[in-house]
């Protein structure tokens, strides 16, 4: 099991494969239950990492990660073995997350740090805090990962540790990055490297090449991945998503469509749906700027049919965001599923929650006041009235108040 973790952590995912099969293999022969729980769970956090799963190629698929987790969640609840049920929620939430299936992964990654928080687990409550983390940022929920992660490096200072928290600071510094606080990212990363060395270089090149390219360096960011690509047959999804964001923003479009579209494949191929999410917006993207606006709006009306599945089952306000998020990936992108017609559109171009919080908007409310006939946040508030000028091709509140009254919305 420690030789899995050691091969995969140096990145060579299939010899770490190879050792943990052979371990599970033995420890079901030897009827040794807690440590067979240990060796599935390590297998099965290749996928939910995301510095495993971001850097190469995995060698294997989401589905059999998911059946390793829940073996072991299986056999950790039949021991009435609490740490080990906690250690298995966590992994299949981050299978879960991976597999874009993020209310599942959600609830249990919280249930995963009741659990581990509870029996004062302190260094698993840790880890799932990170994981949570990760899987709120996947859904574009910026501030909540920003919590979390800030309540790992608390906990990881209490307990005198910092390995365990490397891809949170760096996942903080791509949280930066989206919320467009370059210094602050460049300042963190920095931080970064100077605590965790070569490690942190070599696992921290989606941080370091996104931190040059929004400093203007995109050259000198695109070396930085291809330097990382160097050896793979077949890019890591995360790797060659990044790779052809970098070729398209120098102009290498050609070249940006070949890499982009093999990221896609070897992701649909581990079964990784949340970063094919992200690889078919930039396609879409791509194709747009390539002129080709038929390919780009399959590509948009493809990223937004699996975000549409991705919101099923989240909460209003991780519904908004993640859409939120996806309409930020496809700015200004045609799509052709759902187009409103020329004069502003009709009822169904809105979702049911839209169209309420349109009605409300007609009267004249501000979005405190929306938020508060809704019970919704405020901030889910104003992702509404974004989304429904967005959507209706308007500019002012009073343009929706118009609507509304000729839809004859406000007569329902």
């Amino acid at each position: 099991v420690q030789l899995h973790v050691s091969h995969s952590l140096l990145g060579d995912l299939d010899a770490g494969r190879r050792a943990g099969a052979a371990a599970v293999q033995r420890l079901r022969r030897l009827d040794e239950p807690v440590e067979l729980v240990h060796a599935l769970f390590s297998m099965a956090t290749v996928v939910g990492e995301h510095l495993y799963s971001d850097l190469v190629p995995v060698p294997t698929t989401v589905a059999t990660c998911e059946a390793e987790a829940r073996e072991a969640l299986a056999i950790a609840t039949s021991l009435g073995w609490t740490a080990g049920a906690a250690l298995s929620r966590r992994a299949i939430g981050g299978v879960l997350a991976a597999a874009d299936r993020p209310a599942e992964a959600v609830a249990l990654l919280r249930e995963s740090e009741r659990q581990a928080s509870s029996i004062d687990h302190l260094i698993h409550t840790l880890r799932a805090k990170v994981m949570l983390g990760d899987a709120l940022f996947d859904i574009g929920d910026t501030q909540g990962s920003r919590r979390k992660f800030g309540e790992a490096i608390e906990l990881g200072s209490q307990l005198g540790t910092k390995a365990p928290l490397l891809p949170c600071h760096l996942r903080l510094v791509e949280v930066d990055l989206l919320e467009g606080r370059v210094d602050d990212a460049a300042e963190r990363l920095e931080e970064v490297l100077v605590d965790s060395g070569d490690t942190g270089r070599r696992l921290g090149v989606v941080a370091r090449s996104q931190v040059v390219a929004a400093s203007g360096q995109v050259d000198q960011a695109l070396r930085l991945v291809d330097d990382a690509l160097a050896g793979q047959n077949e890019p890591a999804p995360r790797l060659g998503e990044l790779r052809g964001e970098m070729l398209a923003r120098l102009g290498q479009l050609e070249q940006a469509t070949t890499v982009l579209r093999r990221a896609d494949r070897r992701a649909a191929e581990a079964g990784l749906q949340q970063r094919r999410r992200w690889i078919v917006a930039t396609r879409a993207r791509v194709a747009a700027m390539t002129g080709d606006r038929g390919e780009a709006a399959r590509r948009c009306d493809e990223a937004w049919a699996m975000t549409e599945s991705a919101a099923a089952g989240l909460d209003d306000d991780l519904a908004s965001l993640l859409r939120a998020d996806m309409e930020r990936r496809t700015s200004g992108v045609p799509r052709t599923a759902g187009r409103l017609r020329s004069d502003g559109g009709a009822p169904g171009a809105l979702t049911k929650r839209e169209t309420e919080v349109a009605l409300v908007l007609a009267r004249g409310l501000t979005n405190q006041q929306i938020a508060d006939e809704l019970f919704i946040s405020v901030r889910t508030a104003e992702t509404h009235v974004k989304r429904i000028l967005s959507k209706l091709g308007f500019t002012s509140r009073g343009q929706v108040a118009g609507w509304v009254h000729e839809q004859h919305l406000d007569d329902r």
